[in-house]
């Protein structure tokens, strides 16, 4: 969560490396049918991280949606968009109730513009 480092006003700038320097991790789930969501600020986003969360969090047996990044790797009853290649919805399956802003919304509060 936060801006990108290239925004920023020059004296605001890290200069400590990637896009991702300085940011919070949050993670987030939606629920399709009730539209609950959850989200939390994590230390990290590595896979034990995130399976982590998502298994204390859904029921066996839950089919879960994610994009192709390898910490979501594993999951039974998993089905992936691969944004790398431009692919954003397949089917039914897609993240873009997860990814327009509800995460940060949850976690701070504010309104975000970035939804459709």
């Amino acid at each position: 969560m936060g801006g990108q480092e290239s925004n920023k006003h020059e004296s605001k700038k890290l200069k400590a490396g990637q896009e991702t320097v300085g940011k919070t991790a949050i993670a987030g789930m939606r629920e399709r049918r009730s539209e609950k969501v959850i989200a939390q600020v994590i230390e990290d986003t590595k896979k034990e991280t995130l399976q982590g969360l998502v298994k204390n969090n859904t029921e066996e047996g839950t089919e879960i949606h994610t994009d192709e990044n390898q910490p979501y790797q594993g999951f039974h009853n998993h089905k992936t968009v691969n944004h790398s290649i431009g692919e954003y919805v397949w089917a039914n399956v897609h993240t873009n109730g997860i990814e327009c802003g509800q995460c940060s919304r949850e976690v701070t509060g504010e309104p975000t513009t970035r939804c459709p």
